[in-house]
Order: structure tokens, then C-alpha cells, then sequence
């Protein structure tokens, strides 16, 4: 499918194919284990302490990237972890900033997700990490801004 400028299915858009999967990512808690203390955001929601931390250590943006589960594919317990010292390696080899993280579902059907909280991180930067650990979303923002859900235009059908 082409992707027009102002087509509602584009990137950063929900995936038209998988609505219940924006619900899912939707109703989780991301926390972000910091030095001082754990922070816990939502999506659309203000993060005022995450914000006051940016701040602090001279951040302007963020992401929350997650390598389980590619395609939003369940795998198994060894698999994720081994993605996941995957894409610290990966950022690691980029010298970006991360601490731990982990998406925290609502759901009793969902599983919770380590994953990695950026710093500083670029959207673009942060899309393309997403897309090669075959994310179909990630958690971005701007200091000041809420959370975002930005999708990377992958989707389950290309499992």
C-alpha cells in the first residue's frame, strides 16, 4: 500500500489492520528504571516527572523502544531476552544513552516487556531502531510533550 502524506494509515498512525494492538499498547504503564527513582508514563498522558528529569540532564527527547516479541509475535522467554542484550549492544555501539525500561500491560493477557528508555534520543534515530528489531511501535516524545505512540509502519501481516 502506498502512503500518502495525509493518509490515515501512514506511519505514525494506527494500523488499520490491528486496531485491538493500539488498544494493547495503549492501556500499559512504560516505566523507566532511573538512578533516582522509577518513572511510569502513559500514552497521551503529561509525564511531568519524566520531564523534570529531561531537564535536569539536559535532554529535549525520549523514546521507549522494546526488541520482544517482533511483530508483536509472542516468543519465548530465552528468545526475548537474547533480542533485548541484542538492542542494548546496538545502542550501546551507537553511544546513545539508555536505562532499563519495561512496558507494564493492564491486560492479564499481555506480558510485560523490558525494553530500553533513550534519552536524548532523535525520532528518526528512534523509528529506525524500532523498525530493525521489527517493532510495530514504539513510545516517543518531546520534553513537555505527552507520550506518543509512533508506528513504524511494519505490521503482524508481514509475519
Amino acid at each position: 500500500m502506498s502512503q500518502e502524506p495525509n493518509d490515515p494509515h501512514s506511519i505514525g498512525s494506527s494500523p488499520s489492520a490491528a486496531p485491538h494492538l493500539d488498544d494493547a499498547y495503549r492501556a500499559t504503564s512504560y516505566l523507566m528504571f532511573l538512578p533516582e527513582y522509577t518513572v511510569s508514563v502513559r500514552i497521551d498522558e503529561p509525564a511531568r516527572t519524566l520531564d523534570d528529569w529531561l531537564i535536569r540532564h539536559s535532554h529535549k527527547t525520549w523514546a521507549f523502544i522494546s526488541a520482544y516479541n517482533p511483530l508483536s509475535q509472542p516468543l519465548g522467554d530465552e528468545e526475548n531476552r537474547h533480542r533485548h542484550q541484542q538492542l542494548i549492544e546496538r545502542v550501546e555501539s551507537r553511544q546513545q544513552s539508555w536505562y532499563e525500561g519495561m512496558g507494564r500491560p493492564d491486560r492479564n493477557d499481555w506480558k510485560p516487556e523490558y525494553g530500553l528508555f533513550l534519552p536524548g534520543i532523535a525520532k528518526r534515530d528512534a523509528l529506525a531502531l524500532a523498525k530493525r528489531f521489527q517493532q510495530i511501535a514504539l513510545v516517543f516524545s518531546q520534553r513537555g510533550q505527552p507520550p506518543q505512540l509512533i508506528y513504524t509502519g511494519l505490521s503482524k501481516q508481514e509475519a
